[in-house]
């Protein structure tokens, strides 16, 4: 179970790259906590929201490709079943199109939580948002 989608934008796959690792960036299509540091994202990086102090979700750059492939693995401290590392992930990969950047953004695999549905059902719903609002600012 993995939220698809892929936009066509027209500029140069290092633009698209910057806004996918940039975190004045991916504060303009993503959420990340108010206690990030402001260092671009490179491997091995973790992004973690504490909701309590035993309750917390995490995404770590577990693979990199610069301007081609980023990978971030998702961990949910609550989850019933944990997953292995990689196993539910964010991915962002990048193909040049001469004038144009193809980028396409997979997450999941969702099939693997008992409550997947839910998380599926969300990240449809970021996948298109985030592609778009990525597109906006490459083009800007």
């Amino acid at each position: 179970m993995f939220a698809e989608t892929t936009i066509i934008i027209h500029a140069e796959r290092g633009r698209v790259w910057d806004i996918l690792v940039s975190p004045d960036y991916i504060r303009s299509w993503d959420d990340l906590p108010k206690d990030f540091n402001e260092s671009r994202l490179e491997m091995g990086t973790e992004i973690k929201w504490t909701i309590e102090p035993d309750k917390f979700t995490t995404l770590t750059v577990t693979a990199w490709e610069p301007e081609q492939y980023l990978q971030q693995s998702l961990y949910v401290s609550t989850w019933e079943k944990l997953p292995s590392p990689g196993d539910i992930a964010y991915h962002y990969i990048l193909k040049d199109n001469g004038t144009t950047t193809l980028l396409s953004i997979r997450v999941g695999d969702f099939s693997l939580l008992s409550n997947g549905e839910s998380f599926y059902e969300a990240s449809v719903e970021f996948a298109d948002r985030a592609a778009q609002k990525i597109k906006e600012l490459a083009e800007a």
